[in-house]
């Protein structure tokens, strides 16, 4: 993160805790160090918008590759149909065989029998 200038009156701080009973010495580590903890943990505007910034582009790749999936899965759901339209295509083929065959064998045994009865 950057360094944030905030609006904040250490040599105040350091009066009132001196006040309140604290040495010198002490107030002024004390607020030191709550300055340097604020200071490194805040997030300035310019990091917010650095953040969003990287947040919009990952977004953008993001929104990309799903694109690039949905495609994918649009080119591969038309093969498996292609696929399956020739599987159902090569079955009704077979239905028909085996049926012609079969129909066949029946003429076929009942020319038999019928000549047979005569």
């Amino acid at each position: 993160m950057t360094s944030a200038v905030m609006k904040f009156d250490t040599l105040s701080w350091a009066k009132k805790l001196e006040q309140a009973g604290v040495p010198t010495a002490q107030a002024e580590v004390q607020v030191q160090l709550i300055f340097r903890v604020i200071d490194d943990n805040i997030c300035t505007k310019s990091d917010l918008r650095e953040s969003e910034a990287k947040f919009e582009i990952k977004l953008k790749e993001l929104e990309l590759k799903i694109e690039v999936v949905k495609k994918d899965l649009i080119v591969a759901i038309e093969k498996v149909n292609i696929s399956i339209e020739k599987v159902k295509a090569s079955i009704n083929a077979q239905i028909a065989k085996w049926v012609l065959g079969v129909s066949a064998i029946q003429t076929t045994v009942l020319i038999v029998l019928i000549r047979t009865i005569h």
